[in-house]
């Protein structure tokens, strides 16, 4: 992907637009539908950094969508970053963790009075540890793959408390707006 900011220089230069409609194009080709939250784009930062340098506007709305849900090791690029963007960037990304991780913690807060009242402690420490370690994968990676990976991590339920939903049925009743959410468009920052 950096090998095409030469070329976006040079049209920039020569004044070619249709260079840059071309490469948004193929860009959102390769990536399939792009309304979709299970679309991923390889390379989002660089492709951010570029659309916000030559004004693709589209690419970057998309771009921004991906990093917003992305694991951390993806907000890597050598092409140079507006600040601006950067920092909206962090604001959605901030906004989506707290999100995410306040559903996952009002659960927590529902069931922890079952801790004390239940006869089945053991099977409530494991899921109080199970919890926290998915609060802390969704700081990493805010998004409904996080969660739904994590399912299959946490035990299936607690024979004698009626408040203990699996995880599985749980995060079902959550899917349908967590992927409306990924799916959204972000608005981009003025410039």
């Amino acid at each position: 992907m950096e090998r095409v900011q030469p070329l976006l220089e040079a049209a920039r230069k020569y004044q070619i637009p249709k260079i840059f409609e071309w490469m948004e194009e193929r860009i959102l080709m390769d990536m399939g539908k792009v309304n979709s939250p299970l679309t991923k784009i390889q390379e989002p930062m660089t492709i951010l950094a570029l659309a916000t340098r030559f004004d693709l506007e589209n690419l970057a709305k998309v771009a921004l969508r991906e990093l917003i849900k992305a694991p951390s090791k993806e907000f890597q690029t050598t092409v140079a970053f507006e600040s601006h963007m950067f920092m909206h960037l962090f604001h959605l990304r901030q906004q989506r963790i707290k999100q995410m991780v306040d559903r996952v913690s009002n659960f927590h807060d529902l069931i922890k009075p079952a801790y004390t009242s239940c006869g089945q402690y053991q099977i409530h420490q494991e899921l109080d540890y199970k919890i926290k370690r998915l609060i802390v994968a969704l700081t990493d990676e805010p998004s409904w793959a996080t969660l739904k990976q994590n399912a299959n991590l946490w035990p299936q339920g607690c024979p004698t408390c009626p408040t203990f939903l699996s995880s599985s049925l749980l995060f079902q009743n959550w899917k349908v707006e967590i992927l409306q959410e990924e799916m959204k468009m972000p608005e981009l920052p003025p410039f």
